[in-house]
């Protein structure tokens, strides 16, 4: 969630986040 980020203020929740967008970005990388 970018806009939800916002109202979240669990750091568990938002790493979730972080780490799927490195996830995603690295397999793109990865091609």
């Amino acid at each position: 969630g970018q806009v939800s980020s916002a109202r979240i203020d669990s750091p568990a929740r938002r790493l979730k986040d972080v780490l799927a967008f490195f996830i995603l970005g690295g397999k793109e990388k990865n091609g």
